[in-house]
């Protein structure tokens, strides 16, 4: 009802030395609406955790959505891999990538999938709410890595914005 804006594309250019080693994605979505994340993994196969908080967010005051899950898909229409709720042997990974830990038993989503070429994540929950979308470069390292990240979403004004943050590692200045 309020119209619609496109907003433009962004470069971010990153030297050899360095790696994008995380994108995260918050938004607000409705009821069987899905936030679509797409990337790249290139030069070979990398490890990849993705994440979907909805009940963890409430820790920071925000309504999260209950019960999100994750849909991975690489060129088939067929999910690769798919999480409700996260497995507890991934609180190891959380730390070591520095993402926030789950409460253990949360209904928030997580896996660790091995990756080579294109992927979309479809991240969804039950009912409306935030959730925050976010994909990790597990072991790190500036080959094979991530070259290419991107986020679809309906969006609105204020709670409804889309926040899209990335975070660049590695050696090198910008």
């Amino acid at each position: 009802s309020a119209g619609t804006i496109a907003s433009g594309g962004a470069v971010v250019s990153v030297s050899p030395e360095n790696w994008l080693s995380n994108l995260s994605v918050r938004t607000a979505i409705s009821g069987g609406t899905a936030l679509i994340l797409g990337a790249v993994v290139s030069d070979g196969a990398k490890e990849i955790l993705v994440r979907a908080s909805g009940p963890a967010l409430r820790q920071f005051a925000l309504n999260g959505i209950d019960d999100p899950m994750i849909d991975l898909y690489t060129t088939s229409s067929i999910p690769l891999a798919t999480n409700d709720d996260w497995p507890s042997s991934l609180n190891s990974v959380f730390s070591a990538v520095g993402a926030y830990p789950f409460t253990f038993g949360s209904k928030d989503a997580a896996l660790l999938q091995t990756l080579n070429g294109q992927f979309s994540v479809h991240a969804m929950g039950k009912g409306a709410g935030t959730i925050l979308v976010e994909m990790y470069d597990a072991p790190g390292g500036a080959s094979p890595r991530l070259v290419n990240l991107s986020v679809r979403n309906q969006v609105g004004r204020g709670s409804e914005v889309l926040i899209a943050g990335l975070a660049v590692a590695g050696t090198s200045t910008m």
